[in-house]
């Protein structure tokens, strides 16, 4: 008894400990940015593309190269010296001995056709492009999440819904029992509630195991390990849309991250064709070379000798069957090709925020319609309530009234979780969702 006692209490106070913390929108939008997989490999990009600045950026700084060498000839002709000697042309064979030689040599670029400094726009561009596509790949996933987190509470609603209305089935049931039991009903009436009472349980159970299902993708979604449960929402929309058309659109175009990476990415092509241009102009240097060198031959002087050699050159490639041209020419047909789809991104973002904005102004219609059929409807079950009562009118009516009234809270209140993943697809759409997301409270 002692330890049964003592089990009970333990677990009462563990409870707590286990206690699932609900989450709201933002909380959810917050776990899913800081744990998706996606968006931090878009973050090693974004570290690349930084890494990739530097690198086009050191080209502007002098190289420094070292180099040793060791020579060993194993035969050489005799040389031949003009000088005329009365047995003949003089001659001799030099001794040759091993032959060292160390430098350390300093390049520096001076001019080469402007091609650094355009490497380098090229590098700044696609650093920024990876930015954007961070925010790009985000604003999805929220949108994902979001329009998740309201499927969640429309099944929370309909289990509600479902709930009351097996309330009401119930004391129908109860209520035809009573009938029954006083020779006012037939056995039928009674049947026809329970009937009604069990098809609404077994819809409210399929409902429940949808939600666990959509939960369970809910959590993948968030990349988390552990049980959530998510917070009751507000769903009631407001009675106005946040903008017209026309502001939306405006806020569309300069919003719309996929817009801004284009953008970026002309920009970077831009430069890079700039950079493919630079082969036109002569590439010039200046070296500087330190050496120390031990000679290995007989008749100098056999000790480490030090000097330094300084150079001004340049190279300039003339022909090369037009392979330089070729790279410009690439270069600007990439730039036509994100040009066009520049132009075609803008009109699909022009066709979803019209589109968007135009199913929130026909459900906020529907919601107005759907909230006066909800209130005629329970105002019918009142009087078939009351007539049921009296005898007036049969179990049918009152089961027919039981449905529709159902019915038409359950449409509402989809109306309602429609409207709020619609006004979450207008921000995806104008490239608002989720911008609040790290401001203070009071700026929201």
């Amino acid at each position: 008894m002692f330890s049964l006692r003592f089990l009970i209490l333990a677990a009462l106070l563990a409870a707590p400990l286990f206690s699932q913390e609900t989450l709201t929108l933002n909380e959810a939008w917050h776990i899913a940015r800081d744990n998706n997989l996606t968006l931090q490999q878009i973050e090693k990009s974004i570290l690349q593309a930084n890494e990739e600045i530097e690198i086009r950026r050191a080209a502007y700084l002098p190289s420094l190269d070292a180099s040793g060498s060791f020579f060993y000839i194993s035969d050489i002709p005799n040389l031949q010296l003009p000088i005329n000697l009365p047995d003949g042309p003089a001659a001799f064979t030099p001794d040759l001995r091993d032959w060292y030689n160390f430098s350390l040599g300093l390049s520096q670029p001076i001019f080469t056709g402007f091609r650094t400094k355009n490497l380098v726009k090229s590098a700044r561009e696609r650093h920024q492009a990876s930015i954007v596509e961070k925010d790009a790949a985000q604003n999805k996933l929220f949108l994902e999440v979001g329009v998740l987190f309201y499927d969640l509470q429309l099944n929370m609603i309909q289990q509600n819904v479902l709930q009351e209305s097996i309330r009401r089935a119930d004391i129908q049931l109860q209520n035809a029992r009573n009938l029954f039991l006083a020779d006012q009903s037939a056995a039928f009436d009674t049947l026809e509630a329970a009937n009604r009472k069990l098809m609404l349980q077994t819809e409210l159970l399929a409902i429940e195991n949808a939600f666990d299902n959509k939960r369970i993708k809910f959590r993948h979604l968030l990349n988390v390990a552990e049980p959530i449960a998510i917070e009751r929402a507000a769903v009631t929309p407001s009675s106005t849309i946040a903008g017209s058309l026309e502001e939306n659109l405006v806020i569309a175009a300069n919003q719309r991250p996929e817009l801004q990476q284009l953008g970026a990415l002309q920009k970077a092509q831009l430069y890079q064709g700039n950079a493919a241009e630079s082969a036109f102009y002569p590439q010039i240097f200046a070296n500087l070379s330190m050496n120390t060198l031990l000679p290995g031959i007989s008749f100098l002087e056999q000790k480490w000798t030090s000097f330094f050699v300084v150079s001004v050159g340049f190279q300039w490639n003339i022909w090369n069957w037009k392979q330089d041209h070729r790279r410009v020419q690439q270069s600007r047909l990439e730039m036509n090709k994100l040009d066009l789809q520049t132009r075609q991104i803008l009109q699909n973002i022009r066709q979803q925020v019209t589109e968007v904005h135009q199913l929130l102004q026909n459900t906020r219609e529907q919601i107005h319609l759907q909230k006066q059929l909800v209130a005629q409807q329970k105002e019918r079950y009142r009087i078939a309530s009351a007539l049921y009562q009296e005898g007036q009118v049969t179990n049918l009516d009152i089961s027919a009234a039981e449905t529709a009234l159902t019915e038409s809270e359950l449409r509402l209140q989809q109306s309602y979780i429609r409207w709020q993943q619609l006004r979450l697809q207008l921000d995806f759409a104008t490239g608002s969702l989720g911008k609040h997301l790290d401001q203070p409270a009071s700026a929201q």
